[in-house]
């Protein structure tokens, strides 16, 4: 599964289906930042050009755009973009002054699979990573859908829990930890958890105490997150494999490292409810809980690393097979930056198609937001030709 376009894979354009004259620039997201334009049946996606917080990548990004339009000789009409407003690649897409398409960033991490896969109309998509804006305005992260190029419904997902510190939380780990914590136990959790795992929250200092004071008092204020990528890092803090994201997904890859050293493991439990909107929830207080027994009576932390590894494959198996029942849909796509995870990937895709379904990953585009703007790309270019827009 690549990771990153660079050197010696740029240019090169990606054949799309040819969905008439609009150009279409697409401007990514501001992690691990693309951008895209496509025009008639090719896409051309820009190499990986940093993170946009940084004023460097900034002033790359806008520059990558200039180049690839005077490189292909091409003026586009319409600009899509990512649904979250304070992207900065969003609001660089609304100063060009063309026909806008926001679209939501899930949507896009599976329409740009599909493309890479030459696959075209109705699939399940299972989209997994640390961040997206949902269309509710919560930090959607594990999704299963219903989709196509242009158009998406939302069939399932993790039940959301409280993000406090908003992005400090994919940074300093016990945030989500936290979070969860009280989501399983309530304001008693710290009765709840074995002396070495509250040695570590107190170890934090002052912060947790404010933390759990604003989560007691603001209530739904607080931004709720389905985040598969910010579960990864709560479970790594609680099974003391990791404290903070000095890089991205630092504690998800230990945790991917220490579970593929042992062979196989009974999942840790969930369960699915049924959400008023008709939806799905994915409830992983059971997991939770097992963890928490688990550190208590000592067991192998390489064990619990793949018990939480086999929980999670059970639960994007089980919830991708209820969406191709409901829906009878056979090819299943995965994307988002989770499926970097190799043992995940493996795990998931294996099982699915030993049920009979198609499932499909990325081959020429990463599966994080690398590949963002290719989706974006498409899914603007079929609302258009389906004067959707």
């Amino acid at each position: 599964v690549p990771l990153r376009r660079a050197r010696g894979y740029v240019p090169a354009k990606i054949p799309v289906k040819d969905r008439g004259e609009t150009t279409v620039l697409a401007t990514g997201g501001d992690l691990k930042s693309t951008v895209c334009l496509l025009s008639k049946d090719e896409a051309t996606v820009s190499e990986h050009l940093g993170e946009l917080e940084n004023p460097a990548a900034l002033r790359n990004f806008i520059g990558a755009i200039d180049r690839l339009q005077d490189l292909l000789k091409l003026e586009p009409q319409v600009v899509a973009h990512d649904l979250h407003p304070a992207y900065g690649s969003s609001k660089h897409a609304l100063s060009f002054g063309l026909k806008e398409v926001a679209v939501q960033h899930h949507h896009a991490h599976i329409v740009s699979c599909m493309a890479d896969n030459g696959i075209e109309g109705k699939v399940i998509g299972v989209a997994c990573d640390g961040t997206g804006y949902g269309t509710d305005g919560a930090i959607w992260g594990c999704e299963i859908m219903e989709c196509d190029e242009a158009e998406f419904k939302r069939l399932g997902h993790l039940s959301y829990y409280p993000l406090p510190g908003g992005d400090a939380a994919a940074k300093e780990l016990w945030r989500p930890a936290l979070s969860l914590l009280r989501e399983t136990y309530g304001d008693d959790w710290r009765k709840e958890i074995p002396g070495p795992m509250l040695d570590m929250f107190s170890k934090e200092g002052e912060a947790v105490e404010l933390t759990e004071k604003r989560l007691s008092q603001s209530g739904d204020r607080i931004t709720k997150t389905s985040s598969l990528g910010r579960l990864f890092d709560a479970v790594a803090y609680l099974l003391g494999v990791c404290q903070r994201n000095h890089h991205e997904a630092q504690a998800a890859m230990a945790l991917e490292d220490l579970a593929t050293t042992v062979e196989e493991a009974e999942p840790f439990s969930y369960v699915t409810h049924e959400a008023e909107d008709g939806t799905f929830l994915l409830d992983l207080r059971p997991l939770v809980k097992e963890v928490v027994s688990g550190v208590a009576s000592g067991k192998d932390k390489a064990v619990m690393a793949r018990s939480f590894h086999e929980a999670i494959v059970a639960m994007l198996v089980e919830s991708a097979l209820r969406a191709s029942e409901e829906t009878d849909l056979d090819n299943v796509i995965l994307s988002g930056g989770c499926f970097a995870n190799r043992l995940l990937t493996e795990r998931v895709s294996r099982l699915l198609e030993a049920w009979g379904r198609e499932v499909y990953v990325h081959r020429e585009l990463p599966t994080g937001d690398g590949g963002l703007s290719l989706g974006q790309a498409v899914c603007a270019a079929e609302r258009v030709a389906r004067g959707l827009v």
